[in-house]
């Protein structure tokens, strides 16, 4: 599939059947809403975006004629019914450091501010950044054989294949860790295995508190990611609810509007979590599900989102394509 959208979706796009049907589906009013994470850095799990794409896509938003803002001021004026037609919120999740480095420049030379989800304060306090580039980086450089006991069982990794797998495996398994198996397991890579000090890659990584401050000043949303970054629906009443009101407290400080908003980590939720993020005072909290929200009936705790592109398609046409094809 992706081979064959490769071939004709450019096509499509020269001719303006792409635009043409995203304008037709976009009049009405309509909330889009893009997820990036890292732009032109690479951090071991979250492979950077190019700025020269960054930048064509926001040309391309501006050109279609949407209006480009945080999305707690998004939210603002569609509750006020100031009538507005067209908006396009740019969202940062984990807080790399290319969003101060590379991202902000480029959004400041057209005027526009976005929202960043920051690294959770649990994990800034303790000098760690995201949990599966940290796991990543670790297992690359460490040589085998490697022991690693986890919650889903003990990993015996004898070669470069099995630390492959492994990678695989262990990513797609932090949802479901508590803190402190996390936090056993980077002190067991880090400490026993690699030597290295974890805080070098943080602040390799990761944005600092005066970049977050920086970027709040700017005009920008920091918006709440949980304090640790854990899987929510897999925590018990108490972890959840601390997850949350520790993750409100940390943004508070930063707040540019009446309202704040949330992201679940790794857009995994239920009906308790949405509770809980409302219960925390959050007002609004963004999924992982690619779809155009419609102002006119816009779901607060259930904001769709899309990736910047699709299928692996670093083009504009492949952006285009899903935005058409969701619902």
């Amino acid at each position: 599939m992706k081979l064959r959208l490769s071939r004709f979706l450019p096509v499509l796009d020269a001719l303006g059947l792409l635009d043409l049907i995203i304008r037709f589906k976009t009049r009405g009013g309509s909330l889009l809403i893009i997820m990036y994470h890292e732009i032109e850095r690479n951090v071991y799990y979250d492979i950077g975006l190019s700025k020269q794409y960054f930048e064509n896509q926001l040309q391309y938003l501006l050109k279609l004629g949407f209006r480009i803002m945080p999305l707690c001021e998004a939210l603002e004026l569609i509750m006020s019914n100031k009538g507005i037609d067209k908006v396009a919120v740019i969202t940062f999740d984990d807080g790399y450091k290319g969003v101060y480095e590379h991202a902000l420049p480029i959004m400041k030379k057209y005027g526009v501010n976005g929202t960043v989800y920051v690294s959770p304060p649990g994990l800034i306090e303790n000098k760690i950044p995201n949990w599966a580039s940290a796991i990543t980086y670790a297992l690359m450089k460490i040589k085998t054989p490697i022991e690693l006991n986890a919650s889903l069982g003990t990993l015996k990794i004898n070669n470069e294949d099995e630390k492959t797998k492994a990678i695989t495996t262990l990513i797609n398994n932090i949802p479901k860790m508590n803190k402190d198996e996390l936090m056993s397991m980077i002190k067991v890579l880090y400490n026993d295995y690699l030597g290295e000090d974890i805080h070098k890659l943080y602040y390799e990584t990761m944005l600092t508190l005066d970049q977050i401050k920086e970027l709040s000043e700017h005009g920008f949303e920091i918006g709440g990611h949980g304090y640790y970054h854990l899987g929510l629906p897999y925590l018990n009443d108490h972890e959840l609810k601390n997850e949350i009101e520790s993750s409100k407290d940390f943004i508070s400080k930063y707040n540019n509007c009446s309202m704040s908003t949330f992201a679940y980590p790794f857009g995994l939720y239920d009906l308790r979590v949405i509770n809980a993020v409302k219960d925390g005072g959050f007002r609004a909290a963004v999924t992982m599900k690619p779809y155009l929200n419609g102002i006119s009936k816009v779901n607060l705790y259930e904001l769709g989102r899309f990736t910047p592109y699709r299928y692996g398609l670093l083009h504009l046409s492949s952006f285009k394509y899903q935005v058409i094809t969701e619902r």
